[in-house]
């Protein structure tokens, strides 16, 4: 009776079998590992993609919050011309003095100060009034002295405003005299030629 030893065959079947099975790991893991880069691929462009739109909306953002800024700016500008506006048309209802000082006091009112009445009488005027600060106030006299309408503007008093109110307010009170345009021409020359006259004494 022939005996055959089949030993070796089924080793090496089995290792054919083994490396088989590796290749087919090999392949199954290099599948994996590439469907997991081409995932991270789109994923990373996906995020690249919104932080380019982020970048997109916070500059349109930033565009709108300056096109707002400037619209709120006008609104107030607006608004204190509005206050001027108002001023003239109390105080012309009122007849309150000549119309050109009403036109001047109200253009040269600044932004921060409010003026709560004006008397004239022989040709002295004094205004009353509210100011956010002293400097506001000498502001004012300063741009109603360089007006043709008024010389002499002096302040009379300021104090500290004991009306209840959000913002703390300086009381005011200030004086100056009505001068026609052609009247301040002529002192200004008067003054200049005395000027000269003393530097070429």
């Amino acid at each position: 009776m022939i005996r055959i030893n089949l030993l070796p065959v089924r080793t090496s079947r089995k290792r054919e079998t083994a490396l088989r099975q590796l290749f087919l790991a090999g392949v199954g893991l290099a599948l994996v590992g590439g469907g997991v880069a081409y995932a991270h691929l789109g994923i990373s462009e996906e995020v690249e993609t919104a932080q380019r739109r982020n970048t997109e909306l916070d500059a349109e953002i930033a565009d709108l919050k300056k096109q707002i800024g400037q619209v709120e700016e006008f609104e107030k500008k607006k608004e204190a011309l509005q206050k001027k506006l108002d001023i003239i048309k109390t105080l012309k209802s009122r007849k309150t003095g000549p119309v050109h000082m009403l036109d001047e006091i109200a253009i040269r009112v600044p932004e921060k100060v409010w003026i709560t009445s004006i008397s004239e009488a022989n040709k002295k005027v004094t205004l009353t009034g509210a100011a956010i600060n002293n400097e506001v106030i000498a502001d004012f006299i300063t741009s109603l002295d360089e007006s043709q309408y008024f010389e002499d503007v002096y302040l009379v008093s300021t104090q500290q405003s004991n009306k209840k109110a959000t913002l703390k307010l300086k009381d005011f009170s200030l004086t100056a005299r009505m001068i026609s345009p052609e009247e301040k021409k002529a002192k200004v020359q008067t003054i200049g030629a005395e000027i000269e006259a003393e530097e070429g004494g």
